[in-house]
């Protein structure tokens, strides 16, 4: 009897790409980011930083600002968050992408201190 063994890294990026596509991006990228060099060159696509929502990501927070945002900052082009974390989200990179941000929850008196320079 043969035994043959599949490693996910043997398969081809394109396919990898389509099965993290079927997949919600923010969850990929905190997964799978670190993991691999060839799963974070896959990852690192378009398709999965180019719209990053953190509106719900409380257990995932820390680790999107200190060790994935600073990797696709360049890359995100859309920004869904809480109005309260702009400022950790902010300081994790520079986006030169960004063309919309959504915060939820940005009350006056957070919105008086972000646009007053903090």
């Amino acid at each position: 009897m043969n035994h043959s063994t599949a490693n996910i890294l043997d398969l081809p990026d394109e396919i990898l790409l389509k099965i993290f596509k079927k997949l919600n991006n923010t969850d990929v990228l905190y997964l799978i980011s670190g993991i691999h060099e060839k799963l974070d060159s896959v990852i690192h696509d378009p398709v999965f930083t180019q719209s990053i929502d953190l509106s719900t990501a409380n257990t995932i927070f820390s680790r999107f600002c200190s060790d994935i945002l600073p990797k696709i900052h360049h890359k995100v082009e859309c920004l869904t968050l809480q109005g309260s974390s702009l400022d950790h989200v902010l300081h994790a990179g520079n986006y030169p992408s960004l063309t919309k941000l959504t915060l939820l929850n940005f009350n006056l008196d957070l919105a008086s201190l972000v646009f007053s320079g903090m």
